[in-house]
């Protein structure tokens, strides 16, 4: 997949990005990380584990299936998810959005806010992965009432946070992310998940993250 042909450190978490005579000034932080420099591995094993469930759940989606990946940050999870199915980018941030359409040009990206209606139909998408995201989110409830509207009937949601509890049992030093809104413990996103219209199907967990495979309910 396509890289910066040149990447200029502008200091702090700041870098200038360039692709041929094209250039877009970006901040990389342990929250958001780029195809081509910073931690290109941030969110690569969610992303493994959603293509899992994606081809070999109890409803497999194939290339003909629209995928929606929301946030998708710069783009590298939405290409990945590209390799079963026609994936769907979305992001709140622009800059994000703009690197992404210069990277990877016939990537679909689009730019809204997750909490908010969502430029699409009902019913247009046959699975929604989002990884890392909700916690960002204001109005959750409102954002897991979207992903329920826009999911066809039986439609898979992957969706994946960290854990709050294991967090703060842990022995390792973690200070709190000045990013994310809110944390949940398992009881707290089983309770959003659920409230919204999904089903639970299956859990995976590594040393900080929750995982949820979920299908619509009408």
């Amino acid at each position: 997949m396509p890289r910066p042909s040149h990447v200029e450190h502008l200091g702090g978490e700041r870098y200038r990005a360039h692709f041929g005579e094209q250039s877009i000034e970006l901040e990389a932080t342990r929250e958001r990380s780029y195809s081509g420099f910073g931690n290109d591995e941030l969110h690569i094993g969610s992303y493994r584990i959603a293509l899992r469930r994606l081809l070999y759940g109890g409803n497999p989606v194939g290339k003909s299936d629209v995928v929606l990946d929301a946030p998708c940050g710069g783009g590298y999870g939405t290409e990945l998810l590209s390799a079963c199915c026609c994936a769907v980018g979305l992001d709140s941030d622009l800059t994000a959005v703009a690197f992404t359409r210069l990277r990877a040009p016939l990537v679909e990206i689009h730019q809204a806010t997750l909490g908010t209606a969502l430029p699409w139909p009902d019913g247009v998408f046959s699975a929604i992965v989002c990884i890392e995201g909700i916690e960002h989110v204001e109005q959750d409830t409102a954002c897991m009432r979207e992903f329920h509207r826009l999911l066809r009937n039986r439609g898979l949601l992957f969706i994946t946070t960290p854990e709050r509890d294991r967090f703060e049992g842990s022995t390792r030093k973690r200070e709190p992310s000045p990013f994310h809104v809110r944390e949940y413990s398992q009881a707290e996103f089983a309770a959003l998940i659920h409230d919204a219209g999904f089903e639970i199907q299956a859990w995976d967990r590594d040393e900080w993250t929750m995982a949820v495979t979920a299908v619509r309910r009408d």
